[in-house]
């Protein structure tokens, strides 16, 4: 008897190792991918603050994402996320989040659809995150995401865009999709020197990305580049 429980032990210890070196093959492919992405952005967008680097590592697009498309996590594309809806590209955050200033990161305000993959980052960059996500069909997906891994970012599933302003000023201000128009409300949200990060759909469909920097009671514009951010108007 002694020795058929060994033997069953062994055969038991054998098989959870197999399905355990098998698991491992398949996860060895993205893992690789993931290291590549990660180059090709420091070298694209030349990052050197550690921080962001250690956000890439850390936050697994993938977890975002309908069961369908985790395999694609890790290529630099938008990915359709309930219908219409997107999750940006990482080269379109990236574009935004290199323009940052280093300086009094102390909290940021994300408002937009499938923008919990933004907020899961710049928590990597900002004390406190406070997200509006828009796309309240994404709840069952992303809530436990963040409410088990990400305890520096206060959220809410709501079509309220002005859910947090009792929390103002921010020293960022992240709408995660493209807008018909720019107005001062955004900036009566920041603090001195803090940013709007925004872009703007044309009469033609392409959307342009800005960064909108507070000076006084104004601001400056910097233009940063074409992106593919879904509409939120």
């Amino acid at each position: 008897m002694k020795n058929r429980s060994s033997i069953f032990r062994a055969i038991i210890i054998i098989l959870f190792s197999s399905l355990f070196l098998m698991s491992q093959a398949r996860q060895d492919p993205m893992l690789q991918e993931k290291a590549e992405l990660i180059r090709m952005l420091e070298d694209k967008f030349d990052i050197r603050d550690r921080n962001i680097i250690r956000a890439l590592e850390s936050v697994d697009r993938g977890d975002f994402l309908p069961e369908e498309l985790k395999r694609f996590a890790y290529i630099d594309i938008s990915l359709p996320v309930d219908g219409t809806n997107v999750i940006i590209s990482y080269s379109d955050l990236m574009m935004a989040i290199t323009s940052l200033p280093n300086t009094r990161r102390e909290n940021a305000l994300v408002i937009g659809r499938n923008s919990a993959f933004t907020a899961a980052i710049l928590s990597f960059l900002y004390n406190r995150v406070y997200l509006i996500e828009l796309n309240i069909a994404s709840r069952t997906r992303v809530e436990p995401i963040i409410r088990g891994q990400y305890s520096n970012i206060t959220y809410v599933f709501s079509n309220n865009h002005n859910h947090f302003n009792v929390h103002s000023p921010f020293d960022l201000v992240f709408i995660n999709g493209s807008i018909s128009e720019f107005t001062n409300n955004y900036i009566n949200l920041l603090n001195q020197n803090g940013v709007v990060i925004f872009a703007l759909s044309d009469r033609y469909g392409f959307k342009m990305l800005y960064k909108a920097t507070r000076i006084g009671a104004t601001y400056n514009i910097t233009f940063l580049g074409e992106v593919m951010f879904p509409s939120l108007n």
